[in-house]
């Protein structure tokens, strides 16, 4: 391998890593800040949930509040039906016929 195709490969392996953390970057932070109390969401919500930050407020809010456990299940099952009808729909469709 030439000088140049390794310094092509690392400048795309470079960029790939850049937007790798771009793209999980956000989530990761979402999901951090969800084991926070909302105060500590906004005084410092790049850090880490600690023992005196740490709370599941969000979590218990959210399970009483609505029905996230039939939401969740309903999607599971729509999933799972479409899932297993997709083979079927294809090993019958004839393309060009």
């Amino acid at each position: 391998m030439t000088v140049e195709q390794r310094a092509r490969s690392l400048s795309v392996h470079l960029v790939l890593i850049a937007y790798s953390v771009l793209a999980v970057g956000p989530i990761l932070l979402v999901v951090m800040n969800s084991f926070k109390a909302r105060s500590a969401i906004f005084g410092a919500p790049l850090a880490l949930p600690d023992a005196s930050t740490f709370s599941l407020v969000g979590y218990e809010k959210v399970l009483r509040a609505s029905n996230i456990l039939t939401y969740y299940s309903n999607s599971l099952i729509v999933t799972l039906v479409s899932m297993a009808l997709v083979p079927c729909c294809l090993a019958r469709w004839r393309p060009g016929l």
